[in-house]
């Protein structure tokens, strides 16, 4: 997880929330406003992010080579 910051203006936005899935290598881009805190951040990222696939259980892997982790 990552900030973006220093960007223009577009729609009261300013600075962009970067979070890669390790597992899937998979980039999230969530635009965030220039004022923000914890709790919007801890907001988004249940709301953007771990809805998304929901919480994992388990994860199964039979190190296929074809499969790097």
């Amino acid at each position: 997880m990552d900030f973006i910051i220093g960007l223009p203006l577009s729609q009261h936005r300013v600075v962009i929330l970067l979070i890669i899935d390790c597992l899937s290598k998979y980039g999230h881009f969530i635009a965030l406003p220039a004022k923000f805190n914890r709790q919007k951040v801890v907001m988004v990222f249940v709301q953007e992010f771990v809805y998304l696939p929901g919480f994992l259980v388990t994860i199964v892997c039979d190190h296929d080579p074809l499969i790097s982790l």
